[in-house]
């Protein structure tokens, strides 16, 4: 039987970088690093999904083989919000979210 994960800290509305990610993973999908750094509006999401793991908020990371557009090998990640916190964020922080406009 596995452990129930702590209650994540939600990101205060002075942080809205935080938030538009912690709303894009709400959407329960997994979301590409490029789209995020798009959403996030800025091009480090690794360090927003980072803060918000220090929050508490497990989010897992699938790094992927691809090739790049010049044939190259690469490996392209992709997040996740972990069932648990992403029913958690949908029951108890939506309101919170929808609220932010962001």
């Amino acid at each position: 039987m596995s452990t129930p994960l702590a209650s994540p800290k939600f990101p205060n509305n002075t942080k809205p970088r935080l938030i538009r990610a912690l709303k894009s993973l709400s959407l329960g999908k997994p979301i590409w690093r490029h789209d995020l750094d798009n959403i996030v509006g800025t091009g480090n999401s690794p360090e927003y999904i980072s803060q918000l793991r220090a929050m508490g908020w497990s989010i897992t990371c699938e790094r992927l083989a691809r090739l790049d557009r010049d044939g190259r090998k690469t490996r392209v990640g992709r997040y996740l919000l972990q069932e648990e916190h992403l029913n958690l964020l949908q029951e108890e922080h939506l309101n919170l979210i929808q609220e932010e406009g962001l």
